[in-house]
């Protein structure tokens, strides 16, 4: 116990430290995750699949939770799978949380049966790096969806494709020549400054979000389950195992070699069972963790749990005040573009 709490003092000491010392690098690196979290949270809020509020409360709550516990930019970001067979069908509110409690419960088993450290010594080092690899271009992929229906040249001051190339190779140009630079804080402004154009925003046919259900309420979850929710079950079980539980730590040691004290398979399965457990009763979306948004996040200025500690505040300030403020509208209307660039 006193060395699991002197671990602990350690790691947020880091914090601290890290942010005095670049401030600046860590609101960037908080930022770095925002084009796979904002497309997917808006348009399953817009269809009613998830509530908003309870998802920007809860998840705000896990970034901080996440940030103090690990000591690392470690990300709570959407269950891809779940998401896009929500959006593809689409899923209830209950088909969708019940989906992404089925997988807390599995990663629960796993975890507390030690099948979870079993994968981590059977599963091959080639095999974590290939789902890396598919991480990262599911990101790619996700961000060419966003680019995809935009004009090359439209009118002056909204969005482009080529404005998003040019954005591209900008960045490129920053990670080479001025690794410090906090890009995504710049990219974030622009996101915010640059209108979408009609017609192409993927949010521009959604509802009105004042007809959203924004106050966080605790609902009965269906038992048994929705049969939707098995099919998004199943895609989503070994991808949260692979990609979130066992890839974070080889990940995290290989981008962030300074750190002392990773997290072990076991923090990592219990911290994906117990967010979802919590959360989607009261509707939120289901969240885990990720070897994407961790590199996202350091490529983009993060090097401690400080970064998604302020995250997980403004995200949490945001729930509590989307009942009175358009936040699906604000957040909507960030321009494609950008969150593609990032």
């Amino acid at each position: 116990m006193q060395s699991a709490l002197a671990e602990l003092a350690q790691r947020n000491r880091h914090n601290l430290r890290t942010l005095r010392e670049s401030p600046l690098s860590e609101i960037s690196g908080a930022l770095g995750d925002l084009g796979t979290l904002l497309p997917l949270m808006i348009a399953l809020a817009r269809q009613r699949s998830i509530n908003l509020s309870s998802t920007l409360v809860f998840s705000g709550l896990f970034n901080i939770v996440t940030g103090v516990v690990f000591g690392i930019p470690l990300p709570v970001q959407p269950m891809k799978a779940i998401a896009a067979a929500s959006l593809s069908t689409p899923l209830s509110l209950p088909a969708t949380t019940a989906a992404g409690a089925l997988v807390s419960l599995a990663v629960l088993a796993l975890t507390l049966t030690g099948a979870l450290r079993l994968l981590t010594t059977h599963v091959p080092v080639p095999v974590i790096k290939g789902i890396q690899l598919g991480a990262a271009l599911r990101l790619v992929s996700s961000g060419a969806a966003l680019i995809r229906p935009l004009p090359w040249l439209p009118p002056p001051l909204t969005d482009a494709r080529l404005s998003a190339a040019v954005l591209f190779l900008l960045l490129l140009a920053t990670h080479r020549l001025a690794p410090r630079f906090p890009s995504a804080l710049v990219l974030t402004a622009l996101a915010v400054l640059i209108p979408p154009l009609d017609g192409v925003s993927p949010h521009a046919a959604a509802p009105p979000s004042h007809a959203l259900t924004n106050t966080a309420t605790w609902f009965s979850p269906p038992f048994p389950p929705p049969a939707q929710s098995y099919p998004p079950f199943l895609a989503q079980l070994p991808l949260t195992t692979l990609n979130s539980i066992l890839a974070v730590p080889p990940l995290a040691a290989s981008l962030l070699p300074s750190t002392t004290t990773l997290p072990s398979t076991t923090s990592l399965g219990l911290s994906v069972a117990f967010m979802n457990l919590l959360s989607c009763p009261f509707g939120a979306m289901p969240v885990c963790h990720g070897a994407g948004g961790l590199a996202g996040q350091v490529r983009f200025g993060a090097r401690s749990g400080a970064a998604v500690v302020l995250l997980g505040v403004v995200k949490m300030g945001l729930g509590f005040v989307a009942g009175r403020v358009d936040v699906a509208g604000m957040l909507g209307g960030f321009s494609p573009g950008v969150l593609g660039v990032m």
